[in-house]
């Protein structure tokens, strides 16, 4: 018989089988592999950043000309790119925008401004516009110039609204003669398309406006705290033409708080507000009120109260003010309502309200049918 042959062969194997890399060419292979995989990288990096980019700039050109189409005059000098990798900055000169907004016109130069995002979420804008700005107002009814600390805005566009916008404010401080501006605000607005409807809320310390806004209790607010939510919101455009449409269709402002102090007054209010037939607000809060009688005395001299109403109002809810234990400034809680053009205290009409002219037609109330004359029930004919 054949012998089987010797299987040894395992034991002693070809040096090609065993063959190990020395480890200078192990090293320099394991170099080449992480640069080209760092060049593609960056390469793959550097395109999403300038799509980005081009995105970002294009947008901003998308709207200016959708403006320009609406009659109004923007633009800027200059726009220059930076922020390469982990941004995207671009910086215009000398914006400007003239036209219409929220149907009022409006003249603005700013001396510059950022727009910054991130190239993996190019939809999220953070816009800076600190330095100088010229505000001209209703064709020159309000002309402003001055400049800010801070102003900064993040926002996320949308379709209709901005679905987000944050607005930041610090040492904003304006002149026309006189001093206008505030320093501190935040002030956020959402819009939320499944119905729930626009939100807006701000926050704000020293806020002072210009004489001819003609504020009762000076043009100073030390401070204010205001939270709104709008049902069945608006399209933007010409707001004022649409708010008979609003109101019909049953438009409401949800106050879901309210809270300011300027010179004797201090507040603290929910309620509703909607628009009646001729357009005029009305509504119903329910509210904290410190100062309300130095308040009527205000508007007692200021011949907005007559003399007898001041009086009767004061005599009837003196007796519901009350003071803390603690001491400080008394406080009264109270129904307050608009209705009819008339300002209600509880159950005491105070005073009317200042009529609001828009600048549009309100729709004609229903025609009111006539009342059927009286039955002669005297000269009724028998039924049978």
């Amino acid at each position: 018989m054949n012998r089987a042959p010797k299987r040894d062969w395992d034991k002693n194997p070809h040096p090609a089988m065993t063959y190990a890399a020395p480890k200078q060419l192990r090293r320099f292979q394991a170099g080449i592999a992480l640069v080209v995989s760092t060049l593609l990288v960056l390469g793959l990096w550097t395109l999403v950043w300038f799509v980005a980019e081009t995105w970002v700039r294009s947008s901003i050109d998308t709207w200016l000309e959708a403006q320009r189409a609406e009659g109004a005059v923007a633009g800027y000098e200059v726009m220059e790119t930076s922020g390469f990798p982990s941004r995207i900055i671009l910086t215009i000169a000398k914006p400007a925008y003239s036209g219409p907004l929220m149907g009022q016109s409006v003249d603005w130069v700013g001396e510059t401004l950022t727009v910054g995002t991130r190239p993996w979420m190019p939809w999220k804008l953070h816009v800076e516009a600190p330095g100088r700005h010229k505000v001209k107002l209703g064709g020159g009814a309000i002309n402003l110039s001055g400049q800010a600390e801070t102003l900064s805005v993040d926002m996320i566009p949308g379709d209709v609204w901005a679905q987000s916008v944050d607005l930041t404010v610090a040492g904003l401080e304006m002149s026309n003669g006189e001093r206008v501006g505030v320093d501190d605000l935040k002030a956020h607005f959402s819009y939320e398309p499944d119905g729930t409807g626009l939100r807006f809320s701000a926050k704000g310390r020293n806020l002072m406006l210009p004489r001819n806004a003609e504020m009762i209790l000076g043009n100073t607010v030390q401070n204010f705290d205001i939270a709104l939510r709008i049902s069945d919101p608006l399209t933007p455009g010409d707001v004022l033409e649409a708010l008979p449409t609003w109101r019909a269709g049953g438009g409401i402002v949800d106050v879901e708080r309210l809270k300011l102090r300027s010179g004797p007054l201090g507040l603290a209010a929910t309620g509703t507000l909607a628009l009646d037939d001729a357009l005029q607000p009305m509504g119903a809060f329910t509210a904290k009120i410190e100062g309300l009688f130095q308040v009527l005395e205000i508007l007692r001299v200021r011949g907005l109260v007559r003399d007898g109403d001041a009086v009767i109002a004061t005599m009837a809810l003196a007796a519901l003010s009350k003071r803390p234990r603690n001491g400080g400034a008394s406080a009264i809680n109270l129904s307050v309502t608009v209705q009819d053009g008339m300002l209600s205290l509880g159950t005491i009409a105070l005073m009317k309200m200042p009529h609001i002219v828009w600048g549009i037609k309100a729709e004609a109330p229903a025609p009111v049918a006539e009342p059927a004359p009286p039955r002669d029930y005297k000269n009724v004919p028998p039924v049978l």
